[in-house]
This record gives structure tokens, sequence and C-alpha cells, in this order.
């Protein structure tokens, strides 16, 4: 496909990024960019070479289903607060 004028939602939409990851896309790519008459940049794009070398990263919810605290490091679940208030050292209470 031959290249086409987009704005960053479209070329988003296109992609299925944010418009924000599209943007930076652009500005990493070093794609040509400029403003259209409503005000919106529009960026040069080969949308078919784009999706074919394009695989958006896709974050993995593992740990959906668990409790927090079945998440925390060994040592953190040792070193849980206490409910027995800590006396300070700093003389403040003279």
């Amino acid at each position: 496909m031959a290249e086409t004028w987009l704005t960053y939602r479209e070329l988003a939409q296109a992609l299925d990024i944010s418009p924000e990851a599209a943007r930076q896309k652009a500005i990493r790519g070093h794609w040509r960019r400029q403003r259209g008459n409503d005000g919106k940049a529009r960026i040069l794009v080969d949308v078919d070479a784009e999706k074919s070398v394009h695989t958006p990263r896709r974050r993995t919810d593992k740990h959906l289903n668990e409790h927090p605290d079945e998440r925390r490091p060994r040592w953190q679940k040792k070193c849980a607060p206490s409910s027995t208030p800590i006396a300070r050292g700093d003389g403040g209470d003279a």
C-alpha cells in the first residue's frame, strides 16, 4: 500500500496502540510530519508495512487473582509491621 497521511489517533487505531504510543513511534522513526488545516499533526506512514513489523506488547496480568500479600517476597512477610508502637528516642517527650 502507498504511504498515507494519518493523524496520531488514526495511526493508533490502525496499529491497536494508544495515540501517545503512535506519537512516540513517529518520533523514534523520524517519520515525516506536518500540520493539517484542522491543526492536527499528520504523519506520512505506510500502514501495511508498519503492521507487518509492529508487534504490540501486551501486559501479562499473572497476579490478577492473587492476594497482594501472596506476591510479597518472603523477607517482607517476616518484617511485617507490628501493632506495638515504637518509642521515639529523640528526646521529644521531655
